[in-house]
């Protein structure tokens, strides 16, 4: 083979070389991320022999109604707002629209 028709083969190699050690520390990360996540459930999940202790269920019960709480106070301060927005004159309505849209991550 002559040197030209090596290169391409060589660069392809090089690639090949690159993908497989990105994959190789993407598996570390990825073991890494799995052994937290294991000792992680294992702090959540209270010991057989603590009895009264709420359940890994019991928890996470308790989260969700929470969750649903803060889903209920966000929709009565959007309704609120919504609200608010009707009873004030439109220019204020529109300088407020123009303000909000200026500032980043609004």
């Amino acid at each position: 083979m002559s040197d030209q028709s090596k290169e391409p083969l060589a660069r392809i190699e090089a690639k090949a070389d690159e993908i497989a050690a990105a994959v190789r520390d993407q598996n570390d990360q990825l073991r890494i991320t799995n052994a937290r996540l294991d000792e992680l459930v294992t702090l959540l999940t209270p010991k057989e022999s603590d009895p009264g202790e709420p359940t890994l269920g019991d928890l996470l019960a308790h989260l969700i109604a929470l969750g649903g709480e803060q889903l209920t106070l966000a929709r009565k301060t959007v309704d609120l707002l919504i609200d608010m927005r009707q009873d004030l004159p439109e220019d204020t309505v529109r300088a407020a629209e123009a303000r909000l849209a200026a500032k980043p991550g609004a």
